[in-house]
């Protein structure tokens, strides 16, 4: 165990991974929603809200669709950002499980953003980066 002097809180050099990689995750989140915000204030050919707000409902009803651990890779790496290591540990499997896990849980992610009938028909599908 650790010990930070400065909070006087006793936690794993893990759990200290973890609560710094989500403090990351937020300060991304925060500067990517305020340059959205910049982008759609200067630009007059603005897109409506509601556009973006559908395109999300979609994504996230795609993404509830995969099994929870199919979520947790997508999430850890688009979402959170780690690397292959970082979500390899998080997750308890190795770098090479974590890149195939990963693969499939795009092409299915994108068959249910595409719609079933473009897997199977010699269709490529673009996978989630």
């Amino acid at each position: 165990m650790s010990h930070d002097t400065r909070r006087g809180v006793t936690a794993t050099p893990t759990a200290w991974h973890v609560v710094r990689n989500r403090q990351r995750a937020a300060q991304r989140r925060h500067l990517l929603l305020g340059r959205l915000a910049n982008e759609a204030s200067t630009d007059p050919l603005a897109r409506d809200p509601a556009d973006s707000t559908i395109a999300t409902d979609v994504a996230t009803e795609a993404l509830r669709r995969l099994s929870p651990v199919d979520q947790e890779a997508v999430r850890l790496i688009c979402w959170e950002g780690l690397s292959l290591t970082e979500a390899a540990s998080v997750m308890r499997c190795s770098e090479v499980a974590l890149k195939v896990r990963l693969h499939r849980a795009r092409r299915r992610l994108a068959a249910h953003l595409n719609g079933p009938e473009q897997i199977g028909q010699g269709q490529r599908v673009e996978a989630i980066r």
